[in-house]
């Protein structure tokens, strides 16, 4: 399928942007809205692969140049591990995998597309949260040094380059706004911001 083809047959996909399938992507991605792309397609039968060789055209606000990924491909959740940005640092043994699980089963069973780049901008997010549920458990434990650690990467979110790259306007201002609470210990702007940003996993996390 050629790009022209591709864009013939999705044309929602670059007109209209994101359908929003689930509360929290809207919330945590906020600032990846730019590249996270998430459209009906047809379906292919189960063989079907995520990948699918096409990309995004140049000039777009609502897309970028990164390869269109079908989730209702059979190797999606694997496609999507394997897109780990290994420069995201997050807290000393986090895993992705309860946001993984919740992001795979969050885009039902209808067949979507969403872009490399909106994945990648998604693990930022997530590892900012993974940050902020350690900074508040932190200091529920009174851990000075946990506290200190975890305050001093939430001062770097904004300059992640994944975050820049996706920050459709205002999520990096956020993001500020959450790091500089968190060092004058104000835990009430965190809890908030993991509430409306965050995995519902983290919400129990962060009580």
């Amino acid at each position: 399928m050629t790009r022209q083809n591709m864009d013939a047959r999705f044309p929602d996909r670059i007109r209209h942007g994101v359908a929003r399938r689930w509360p929290w992507i809207a919330a945590t991605t906020a600032g990846v809205l730019a590249a996270l792309l998430i459209t009906p397609t047809t379906a292919f039968g189960d063989a079907t692969p995520a990948h699918t060789g096409e990309y995004g055209r140049p000039g777009y606000t609502e897309n970028d140049t990164s390869e269109y990924l079908r989730t209702d491909g059979v190797d999606f959740r694997e496609v999507v591990q394997e897109l780990r940005p290994t420069e995201v640092p997050v807290p000393p043994g986090y895993s992705f995998a309860p946001d993984i699980d919740e992001f795979v089963s969050g885009l039902g069973s209808e067949p979507t597309v969403i872009q490399v780049a909106a994945v990648r901008g998604t693990y930022a997010a997530w590892a900012a949260c993974a940050w902020k549920a350690d900074w508040l458990a932190a200091q529920a434990a009174e851990d000075g040094p946990r506290s200190a650690t975890a305050v001093a990467i939430l001062r770097e979110v904004p300059s992640w380059p994944l975050i820049i790259q996706t920050d459709g306007g205002g999520i990096r201002q956020q993001h500020r706004k959450v790091a500089e609470a968190a060092e004058r210990a104000d835990p009430s702007v965190v809890h908030d911001d993991v509430r409306d940003n965050c995995p519902r996993h983290f919400i129990s996390k962060s009580r």
